[in-house]
């Protein structure tokens, strides 16, 4: 898989630490334009912070992807498309 992407597994790797320390949490609110967050049900990693930037940012709406974990358009890519498309039929109508 990593010979497929732009990095190699140490650099993807890399590139993942360096972002840890990275705390944007007292600047979402300031993010006014729509956003729709998805999340896996099962995602342990993700949903604290899919439910954090749901509550923080007014223009967001928050999709739980019952019984799905962290690689949602993999396991679920047929709803992952209805809910984008949907996403974007309201705002093309606001």
């Amino acid at each position: 898989m990593f010979d497929e992407m732009a990095f190699d597994k140490k650099g993807t790797f890399s590139l993942g630490n360096s972002m840890k320390a990275l705390d944007f949490s007292r600047r979402v609110h300031n993010v006014g334009c729509p956003v729709l967050i998805i999340c896996g049900e099962k995602d342990k990693a993700n949903i604290k912070s899919a439910c954090f930037f749901s509550e923080h940012i007014a223009s967001s709406e928050l999709k739980i992807f019952d019984s799905i974990g962290h690689i949602v358009n993999e396991e679920a890519p047929e709803k992952l498309a209805l809910e984008l498309e949907c996403f974007y039929d309201r705002l093309l109508e606001s």
